[in-house]
């Protein structure tokens, strides 16, 4: 054993909502785990002021939530601002085309929760901190060297020895990098611009999503009242609004979301965040596995890319615990390849579909419009169709792992 090296049998680079639900829901393994983030955790602040919401936010649907629940962490999620929505409405603003999405549609009080990525991170740091399973490790990677028995990494401020590394640093993943796994990319020359908003009408919990050639733009109510705003519009477009003024912003959100909830206020900074589709050639590599946006990367219009992560998370931590059930070793490519061919699959379907779905909804072509506001309007009038879709997406049916199934799942 080498002198000044940690050794672990788990190291996590990535300190994100993938990255520590994983230490979580290893926590009571009883193997030993490393998490490694460069920046300290708790995020600050740790619990922020009333009027002081985070500009990353993140729709939760319910299969993430039961991953909560299972952490321990939903009750306090619930007490710091996290706001259900129990409609969400979505239409064309080239046709008249329109859907809407119910709760009561899937006998559900809510259809998902917009909750802040500060206060998810520091409710899951909050309960992880105190076991001695886990140390963290406030610092970056640099390289990593295989070794007969593991992995060793460097780091600015040391060295770690592992049996496995994962990978949840993000999309420009140095753990991906580093074991020279290609990546398939592809942009939507989009960028994303968010920020917070006070409208004339009450949300009345609603969600709202408007399709427009340039790219949607979504309404996410908040628990105060205010809402979150999600633009995504050709980076050109983009652009140009970053440089209007508050007043002038403002009126450009109300006229892109049709006045629906009227007259627009801005409440605090905006910012901008450019968007693209990415997806890792591989999950995995020897003693190597990638979750979340080191694994891929999708259009931010359905919401799903924070939930896609969890499910990762929670793929591989089944996937690693059933191993040692099993006596196996949990860094074994035969291991490994489960966690992928369960999530690689599902992952690239849902990419794909997504990439699919924006490029419609952006082509101008008179026959398509017609015919995707005849399909929105067909699934709209059609019960069966709209409620097996609201389950598929809110997470109460489809290939789920077993810590975000429902209970009569």
């Amino acid at each position: 054993m080498n002198k000044g090296v940690f050794h672990y049998d788990i190291c996590i680079v990535g300190g994100g909502l993938a990255g520590l639900s994983l230490a979580a829901l290893l926590s009571e393994s009883g193997l030993s785990i490393a998490v490694v983030e460069p920046t300290p955790l708790p995020l600050n602040p740790v619990r922020p002021a009333k009027d002081d919401y985070a500009l990353r936010i993140s729709a939760i649907n319910l299969a993430s939530m039961r991953l909560f629940e299972h952490l321990g962490i939903k009750p306090a999620l619930l007490d710091s601002r996290a706001s259900g929505y129990q409609k969400m409405q979505i239409w064309d603003a080239n046709s008249d085309a329109f859907i809407q999405f119910d709760a009561n549609d899937i006998d559900s009080d809510q259809l998902g929760y917009i909750i802040e990525n500060n206060i998810i991170i520091n409710s899951i740091f909050d309960i992880i901190k105190a076991n001695g399973n886990i140390i963290f490790h406030t610092d970056s990677l640099l390289d990593i060297e295989h070794k007969p028995d593991g992995i060793e990494i460097k780091l600015e401020k040391g060295r770690l020895h592992t049996q496995l590394l994962v990978g949840a640093d993000g999309q420009f993943s140095k753990v991906r990098a580093l074991a020279k796994i290609p990546t398939e990319l592809g942009t939507f020359n989009q960028t994303a611009l968010v920020c917070r908003i006070q409208t004339e009408q009450t949300h009345q919990q609603t969600a709202y999503q408007c399709f427009h050639h340039s790219g949607p733009i979504a309404y996410l109510p908040l628990m105060d009242g205010s809402s979150s705003i999600v633009w995504s519009c050709d980076t050109d477009k983009a652009a140009q609004l970053s440089q209007l003024d508050d007043k002038a912003f403002a009126r450009a959100i109300q006229d892109a979301l049709q006045s629906t909830l009227g007259a627009v206020k801005i409440l605090g900074p905006r910012a901008a965040f450019p968007l693209a589709q990415q997806h890792a050639s591989a999950y995995i590599d020897s003693r190597i596995a990638l979750i979340g946006d080191a694994a891929h990367r999708t259009h931010p219009l359905a919401g799903l890319g924070a939930n896609l992560g969890l499910q990762d998370a929670a793929v591989l931590a089944e996937t690693l615990l059933q191993a040692g059930q099993q006596h196996r070793p949990m860094h074994s490519m035969a291991t490994l390849r489960k966690y992928e061919r369960t999530r690689k699959h599902q992952n690239a379907l849902i990419l794909d579909t997504m990439a699919a779905f924006k490029a419609g909804f952006a082509s101008r072509s008179p026959g398509l419009t017609s015919l995707r506001a005849m399909a929105l309007n067909s699934v709209n009038h059609s019960p069966i169709l709209k409620t097996g879709i609201t389950r598929l997406a809110t997470g109460i049916s489809g290939d789920l792992p077993k810590i975000c199934q429902p209970l009569n799942f």
